[in-house]
């Protein structure tokens, strides 16, 4: 499962719990969150929605992180791009071996 900044936490928490029990991984999709804010709003989206984002994140996921053990992706690059998809890809697959 992979899980990424566009889901709602506070909704969608409950069916990644219980997915976990059930074997699935879960993989967060994260990075520098001054480059994923940047990439956001490029998308034309709105600052506030952003910081509800992040303030629902910190009250839903957070705590529950060492519960479900994600394997955590960032997705920028050193010289602060997105990696390319593939090179993802790559990462998460070869995690699973």
């Amino acid at each position: 499962m992979v899980v990424s900044w566009g889901f709602i936490p506070d909704s969608q928490l409950e069916a990644v719990l219980a997915l976990r029990t059930l074997g699935f991984r879960w993989i967060w999709l994260d990075g520098d969150r001054e480059l994923a804010l940047r990439e956001y709003l490029a998308l034309g989206r709105l600052k506030s929605a952003w910081n509800r984002q992040l303030t629902k994140i910190a009250n839903h996921i957070d705590p529950a992180i060492d519960e479900l053990s994600p394997l955590v992706i960032d997705t920028f690059d050193a010289h602060q791009e997105r990696r390319p998809l593939e090179e993802i890809v790559r990462e998460v697959l070869a995690s699973s071996r």
